[in-house]
């Protein structure tokens, strides 16, 4: 049976701290709401069993990637260890986050360029959305609560999924394309967007505070979207690792789908999705490029034996290349 609950705020005339608990059931379904505030209204939606199982799977799915990628089959680089493993993840975090230092001109002028975009998505945040809050509808809700989840959980689901499915089919593009997706989140939705969120401190839509609310350290964390950063993420990844246009084109629809949702459930403003998108693309686009590098240049060790004679002694040299 599918469980609805809903947290709203009391009818007109209530008081603050006042109101009501409803129960209203209509089988197979059920929705519960309660008054929280009358300033803020809070959704939860899930569909009972079959919802956890969908989370379980996903996160399963996820460590299984992290697991295989790391000990068995065709490691993404230098063998099949998870020495290597670990080798490329910390290559990979020193090459994204050391970026600036080896920019030219035109990077830092894509970088300005990006940086205005931000601004002018900030200066537009208040009218997006008060048209998002105008344009409220109960199934287009659920709908992008579903896409929703590929910023979350869902998100390692598929990281797993491309993983296991070049595990099974043999081909190494996947498994490499599984292993920089997952590195690519860590870094972007792990590193620089947690640390940029807070840093900044910036408030919540729904906390009414208004666009330009900032206390940095104090636990406000709208800016940059981590929903937004991990989508963009694997998005980029799954677009610079394939040669399908039209893969990567419904990769990048989806991810911005998900940053639509989050300000469509008024969790972010429009700047703070822009941000997480251009924080994830890059990472994912960087990893990758570096990967493929890194894996282009790799070879497997060989142990060659050559014979000798030395001042009329036979003997043998080992040449070995790693």
């Amino acid at each position: 049976m599918a469980l609805e609950v809903t947290l709203s705020p009391a009818t007109a005339g209530e008081g603050r701290g006042e109101g009501r608990v409803a129960v209203e059931r209509n089988l197979p379904s059920a929705s519960l709401t309660l008054p929280l505030n009358p300033e803020r209204a809070w959704r939860v939606e899930g569909s009972g069993r079959g919802y956890l199982f969908l989370r379980i799977l996903a996160i399963a799915l996820g460590l299984f990637a992290i697991v295989k990628s790391a000990g068995a089959g065709e490691a993404p680089y230098g063998g099949a260890s998870p020495v290597s493993c670990l080798k490329l993840t910390l290559a990979d975090v020193g090459h994204v986050l050391s970026a600036p230092v080896r920019w030219d001109g035109q990077d830092w002028l894509v970088f300005g360029g990006l940086a205005l975009g931000v601004a002018a998505a900030y200066t537009a945040d208040a009218p997006i959305r008060d048209a998002a809050r105008r344009s409220q509808d109960k199934s287009a809700g659920r709908s992008l609560t579903v896409v929703e989840q590929l910023g979350s959980w869902g998100g390692f689901g598929v990281i797993g999924g491309i993983y296991a499915a070049g595990l099974v089919s043999g081909k190494s593009g996947l498994m490499d394309a599984g292993f920089d997706a997952l590195v690519s989140v860590g870094i972007a939705g792990g590193i620089i967007t947690p640390a940029i969120k807070y840093s900044v401190g910036r408030s919540r839509p729904w906390k009414d505070e208004g666009i330009h609310k900032f206390r940095p350290f104090s636990g406000n964390v709208s800016f940059p979207s981590g929903h937004t950063t991990q989508a963009f993420a694997i998005a980029s990844v799954v677009a610079e690792s394939s040669e399908s246009v039209w893969l990567g084109g419904v990769s990048y629809a989806l991810a911005a789908t998900v940053g639509a949702a989050r300000i469509y459930h008024d969790a972010h403003f429009a700047s703070d999705v822009l941000a997480g998108a251009v924080i994830g693309t890059a990472t994912g686009v960087a990893v990758v490029r570096y990967n493929r590098e890194r894996r282009a240049r790799a070879e497997p060790a060989a142990v060659q034996f050559v014979p000798l004679y030395v001042m009329g002694t036979p003997a043998a040299a080992v040449a070995i290349n790693y």
